[in-house]
């Protein structure tokens, strides 16, 4: 079992930032090194110099692995190598990356829909139910029913969210090198982790919310000006060009913010396990994505198709039942549509373990690449 006080220092091996500019820089030579390596006796393959390394066969995705402790081989990782080493650490460990996470998942749902349950009387106060319910009562009692559940209910889901963001990286770490996360340590790294996880969550909230409003604000104020140099003409060009400013407006608030989307995809993994604060995690994911951009966002577009699937199966099956309980009994509006909602948000955070074991391999993927991160792992096996 690893000891719980070693996530909160960096050290060798661990998940902490990445070594000074000046420590040699060291790989495998080859295959038949690095097995040798393995012998406490020889330090032959960890001890070779910077050059010898730089001249040594490169090892490349697909390529037999130097060493595979854990659940990946100890070399870029491949497609392949992140989707079979996502669903390897969830077998090898499926109590604290997958039920773990969704008990806290299950019970604050269930917390949830408890609470909307026995508030929708005093929504349904509003309006007379001994006769037929019109399209306009049912507006008036579900905007009141969100305005006043929507806060609580975002405010304890991710909490309970931010579980397994905390969790599932530790047990990825762990799962790397071949050991395995204990409940008793997944609550100990969660509770030394929680505030600077909530921190990153308003910081990030808000530094979107920044970068949205400034770019569409530049499409706006431009289109307002263009628009008042042809107000003279017609009314018919000032629309126009309205439409024309927001649309492409939108469209490029949309792409901004996925271009920050993606160079911040590792930021609450880092958070996680580098035990850095909000600010600079999201710094040194910046610098962990650098000229990575398009292949970052293309796997994060292959986990995200596996999520939706595996998700869309389990929404459609609700979003059928809330069909079928309106059809029978309108009424029943006023129970189904928030009930099946809250169920819909916990079925999608009981298949984040997925996405959040992937990232973070994606993580280590790029330290292995750009600060070779796998010679500082195996060197954590050998001690």
């Amino acid at each position: 079992m690893t000891d719980s006080n070693d996530f909160h220092r960096p050290q060798v091996g661990s998940w902490g930032e990445p070594d000074s500019p000046n420590t040699p820089q060291f790989q495998p030579q080859d295959n038949a090194t690095v097995f040798a390596s393995q012998d406490p006796v020889s330090t032959q393959g960890f001890t070779q110099p910077p050059n010898q390394a730089m001249n040594s066969t490169p090892v490349s995705p697909g390529s037999p692995s130097p060493v595979q402790p854990g659940i990946v081989p100890l070399r870029p990782l491949g497609v392949g190598d992140l989707f079979s080493g996502t669903f390897e650490a969830l077998s090898k460990n499926p109590f604290v990356l997958f039920v773990l996470p969704g008990i806290v998942t299950i019970v604050a749902g269930i917390i949830t829909l408890v609470t909307i349950y026995f508030a929708i009387p005093d929504f349904t106060s509003l309006v007379d139910l001994d006769a037929p319910i019109s399209t306009d009562d049912l507006s008036t009692i579900g905007m009141t029913m969100a305005l006043r559940t929507i806060p609580f209910v975002l405010v304890l889901l991710g909490l309970a969210g931010l579980f397994p963001a905390i969790v599932v990286p530790n047990g990825t770490a762990d799962a790397i090198i071949g050991k395995k996360l204990s409940a008793e340590d997944a609550f100990n790294r969660f509770k030394s982790r929680l505030l600077a996880m909530i921190g990153l969550s308003i910081v990030w909230v808000f530094l979107f919310a920044l970068i949205a409003s400034v770019t569409f604000g530049i499409f706006l104020l431009v289109g307002l000006g263009v628009a008042d140099y042809v107000t003279y003409r017609s009314q018919t060009q000032t629309m126009l060009v309205f439409l024309l400013f927001g649309s492409v407006g939108a469209i490029t608030t949309f792409l901004v913010c996925v271009f920050f989307q993606v160079r911040f995809a590792f930021a609450q993994t880092v958070c996680a396990v580098e035990n850095l604060s909000p600010c600079k995690a999201l710094e040194r994911s910046w610098t962990l994505t650098q000229g990575v951009t398009f292949k970052t966002l293309g796997r994060s577009i292959l986990i995200a198709m596996v999520m939706g699937a595996v998700g869309g199966v389990f929404s459609g099956v609700l979003s059928t039942f809330t069909a079928f309980t309106i059809s029978t009994d309108p009424q029943m509006y006023l129970t189904a549509i928030p009930l099946a909602a809250v169920a819909s948000t916990i079925v999608q955070m009981l298949v984040m373990p997925l996405s959040q074991v992937y990232i973070a391999l994606m993580y280590v993927d790029e330290r292995i690449r750009k600060e070779n991160y796998a010679y500082t792992l195996m060197e954590q096996i050998r001690h």
